[in-house]
């Protein structure tokens, strides 16, 4: 069974990699910091290594190349995995520029885009129809409510803090401002997931991000810049009740949110 390293300090995103991986037959170890995968390379010699650029202790680059100078690591192949697709070539040409990889694919190093919504098939199935929509819509009823009220017990005026942040800058203009919409969105809510501090309830993120990226590839687009300015406003709106100490009004808050979103609606 061909093993696999993946260094990545965050626990959400490996553990969508390690579903992905495990599904498809790879043996999987984790590494949460920079040294500890310098460490891990060393000790479990996997046969491919995924890896983050942003890590505690030492960063990416600099774990590539302590890789690359020992000889018992240094034609293990190396996939630096980004959440900004625009960016990977320029990113893989300049670590290249470093003199940090050899350039023949099978010991050097690659940097691929990684979109967590393009390897949903693996584990999500596709949102394809209207009764499928009312199903997932019928789900997030019963479900966000108690995470809100799990997340008015443990939040902290902090953590609001990091809320409005997120929420009071404008939205750009047109279908810009659907995925950065889109986007907000999907990050508000994780983040109410958070601190309601189920572990499991995360769990419920996959399809949440599937019913948002569906909505934004849609060839008949569903979602519009004022339908996202709308729930955006609405998002704020539950923070500062929350920071009012108010639930019973985010609580309404939140099911005005939910009914915008209600299939039909935006259809």
């Amino acid at each position: 069974m061909p093993r696999i390293l993946s260094i990545e300090d965050d626990p959400d995103f490996q553990h969508l990699i390690s579903v992905i991986l495990r599904n498809q037959g790879y043996e999987v170890h984790y590494a949460f910091t920079g040294p500890e995968g310098h460490e891990k390379a060393l000790s479990l010699a996997p046969d491919l290594i995924l890896m983050d650029m942003m890590l505690p202790g030492l960063n990416g680059v600099e774990v590539v190349k302590l890789l690359k100078r020992n000889k018992a690591t240094r034609g293990t192949p190396i996939i630096v995995l980004t959440a900004y697709p625009a960016e990977a070539n320029f990113l893989e040409s300049s670590i290249k520029a470093l003199g940090v990889v050899e350039s023949r694919p099978k010991t050097g190093l690659r940097v691929l885009p990684f979109d967590p919504t393009a390897h949903f098939d693996h584990i999500i199935p596709r949102i394809r129809t209207d009764e499928e929509r009312a199903e997932i819509y019928e789900l997030r009823c019963i479900l966000e409510p108690a995470i809100l009220r799990l997340a008015a017990q443990r939040v902290t005026p902090e953590l609001l803090d990091g809320l409005e942040r997120l929420l009071l800058p404008p939205l750009s203009k047109g279908r810009d401002a659907v995925r950065e919409g889109l986007a907000r969105d999907v990050a508000f809510h994780e983040e109410l997931w958070r601190i309601a501090g189920n572990r499991f309830i995360l769990g419920f993120r996959g399809l949440l991000l599937r019913y948002f990226a569906e909505l934004e590839n849609s060839p008949q687009p569903r979602a519009t810049g004022a339908l996202m300015r709308k729930t955006n406003a609405q998002h704020l709106a539950i923070v500062r009740a929350l920071r009012a100490g108010d639930v019973d009004r985010a609580q309404r808050e939140l099911t005005r949110n939910l009914e915008t979103f209600r299939p039909g609606r935006i259809a």
